[in-house]
């Protein structure tokens, strides 16, 4: 299932973000991110897992995607 990405994920959020980047929780403080309102991040969860997530700054017309992360298990599977 696909949803809104809230500070209740912050230990899987900064799981995955560390195999981006080792100072990923520091980069992008999920707290911090969160309260921004052109920052998006959603998650794609397993029974009540984060195994995936991106995150999306949405400015005026255009949009970037700042990262994007899935769980290794969960990667090529079609």
């Amino acid at each position: 299932m696909i949803n809104k990405l809230s500070i209740e994920y912050i230990g899987d959020y900064e799981r995955l973000g560390y195999k981006l980047n080792e100072n990923f929780s520091y980069l992008f403080n999920l707290k911090d991110v969160l309260e921004k309102p052109y920052n998006y991040i959603y998650g794609y969860f397993e029974k009540d897992r984060l195994v995936g997530f991106i995150h999306i700054v949405l400015l005026v017309d255009e949009a970037d995607i700042i990262n994007i992360v899935v769980d290794d298990f969960y990667r090529r599977k079609g």
